[in-house]
């Protein structure tokens, strides 16, 4: 697989119900990680895009806020860290 299958996404969710946002906390979890309450870093692949947000779709209701944003490679290097931890996490846990 080519750089060129996946991208890093970034993820913000507000969801007012505690239940739901719940949920769709732990369908995020296992796409990427966590980088603030209800923001996440994923780095994925086209078909993996897709089942993330098969998963997402049930979940959500009027009201409900979730937006998937794509950072495109030359942004994502050129993304300045303060900590330590990397933009996207390990390469080696990119879903395709």
């Amino acid at each position: 697989m080519s750089n060129d299958d996946v991208a890093l996404h970034l993820v913000s969710v507000s969801v007012r119900d505690p239940v739901r946002r719940s949920r769709i906390r732990r369908i995020l979890r296992p796409f990427g990680e966590a980088v603030g309450r209800d923001l996440w870093e994923v780095v994925l692949g086209v078909s993996a895009e897709g089942a993330m947000r098969a998963a997402l779709l049930p979940e959500l209701e009027e009201g409900d806020d979730v937006r998937i944003y794509t950072i495109c490679a030359r942004c994502r290097s050129r993304a300045l860290v303060f900590g330590d931890r990397e933009v996207g996490g390990d390469p080696a846990a990119i879903l395709v």
